[in-house]
């Protein structure tokens, strides 16, 4: 959940699993909206939705953390792909009003990689925010790992 300080709204971004149509068995993230933390929200679509089949995405997207930084919205994700022998990775997407189908995935996701850590897999991870310092932590087998960015190397 994130509280737009300037509105003072709660926004509630999980993973949708899909059993038939365009997605089947693979997850989108979409979004809710309150004006309370205790809801009742309103679902206001689909943020992101797997990429197609060869990309490093194209299975399932969840947990994600949405941000706000520099006048702009940043969610970090997990994600893996469907058809390819690798576990998930973490990849960012930007977007200027939280709109569903206005968020631009980094070109050069994902930004964090099982192999920058020789594993297996990188997930269920946070991102925080201090100062102008952008902070990562995730699970590997066996350890959990920071990875620290400004985001404009990205």
């Amino acid at each position: 959940i994130w509280k737009d300080p300037t509105t003072g709204w709660f926004y509630l971004f999980a993973r949708m699993f899909h059993m038939a149509g365009t997605y089947a068995g693979r997850g989108t993230m979409n979004w809710w909206s309150s004006p309370n933390i205790t809801g009742p929200y309103s679902s206001k679509g689909t943020n992101l939705v797997p990429d197609n089949l060869g990309n490093w995405d194209s299975g399932t997207i969840s947990r994600a953390y949405v941000f706000k930084y520099g006048g702009k919205f940043y969610m970090s994700y997990d994600a893996n792909s469907q058809d390819q022998n690798v576990g998930a990775q973490i990849g960012f997407a930007t977007s200027t009003d939280l709109l569903p189908r206005n968020w631009t995935k980094y070109p050069s996701n994902p930004q964090v990689r099982t192999s920058d850590w020789d594993t297996d897999f990188v997930l269920q991870h946070c991102t925080f925010v201090e100062g102008s310092k952008v902070y990562i932590y995730a699970c590997v087998p066996g350890n959990i790992v920071m990875q620290e960015t400004d985001l404009q190397g990205w």
